[in-house]
């Protein structure tokens, strides 16, 4: 009977696998917010193939910014862009252009996310074997057949933004200001170490780099953290070749939903500038 059941399963479980690999069918729904983030990972070093030639790595800053089929989103929210790093590094081939979001880019990397594409073993098994991967999980692809596409095609309405009360607000606000006081000088030169790593490997492959600032409220701006850190790139960088940069326009009002967050809105208004800026530097 456990022999029966064997065979049965392996025999389902490679029927799985190889319409996964002819049909190409691609899942995107997820459980929760970290499964999102290695569904995002995986798709890019499994599926390497279907790459983008251009990548952007960031914070749950730039995650859901509308963005050309020409750039791959691997903005990871709760992780930091040394994590994405980390994927790009395990890509079989490096990107053209890599789009770095500063905002937070000092955060500490995830160890525990790392090691999932560690493995090369394990990689090449979720490459051969695309049932293993957390997107075509049962109830991931359950999920898929009710899921609507979530893609923004356009500009939302502001009346649907769910942009908190007033009171509320101002409490999440002052809880920025707080947080942006202070810039650990130490730690932002300690990873922006290894971001300069990253930079010169792409850069000598003969790629192209784009730093970019994802807008905050204008409040926020001026204070240490959001000076030192755009300092710190632009002093590190700026006479580096095919290293370029994106700061926010000098003046604008882009809603946001809690200080550093953009709102539906403020994301498709970012990122018609967004846009506008990359045809403007790289001419495309």
């Amino acid at each position: 009977m456990i022999r029966k059941s064997l065979i049965v399963f392996i025999f389902i479980f490679a029927a799985f696998n190889i319409y996964l690999k002819t049909s190409q069918k691609q899942f995107d729904a997820f459980q929760y917010q970290y499964q999102l983030n290695v569904i995002r990972a995986q798709k890019y070093i499994y599926d390497s193939e279907h790459n983008p030639p251009s990548v952007m790595i960031g914070t749950s800053l730039s995650a859901m910014l509308p963005l050309p089929d020409s750039i791959y989103n691997l903005s990871m929210p709760g992780l930091n862009i040394v994590d994405g790093i980390g994927v790009i590094k395990a890509a079989p081939a490096l990107p053209r252009t890599v789009f770095i979001e500063t905002n937070f880019f000092f955060s500490v990397p995830s160890k525990s996310f790392a090691d999932l594409f560690s493995n090369d073993i394990n990689n090449q098994m979720k490459i051969w074997l695309p049932g293993m991967r957390d997107q075509n999980q049962p109830a991931n692809i359950l999920m898929s057949a009710f899921r609507t596409n979530s893609k923004m095609v356009e500009r939302p309405s502001p009346g649907n933004d769910a942009i908190p009360a007033p009171a509320l607000f101002e409490k999440l606000l002052e809880k920025q200001k707080n947080r942006f006081k202070d810039a650990d000088t130490p730690i932002i030169n300690r990873e922006l170490e290894k971001v300069a790593e990253f930079v010169q490997m792409v850069t000598a492959s003969g790629g192209k780099v784009c730093f970019f600032q994802m807008p905050v409220e204008p409040v926020l701006e001026s204070l240490p953290l959001t000076t030192v850190v755009r300092e710190s790139i632009h002093s590190r960088f700026q006479h580096q070749e095919n290293v370029y940069f994106l700061d926010p326009p000098k003046e604008h009002n882009y809603r946001t939903m809690d200080g550093i967050h953009l709102s539906p809105t403020g994301l498709w208004d970012y990122s018609i500038y967004f846009r506008e800026e990359t045809t403007r530097l790289f001419g495309k």
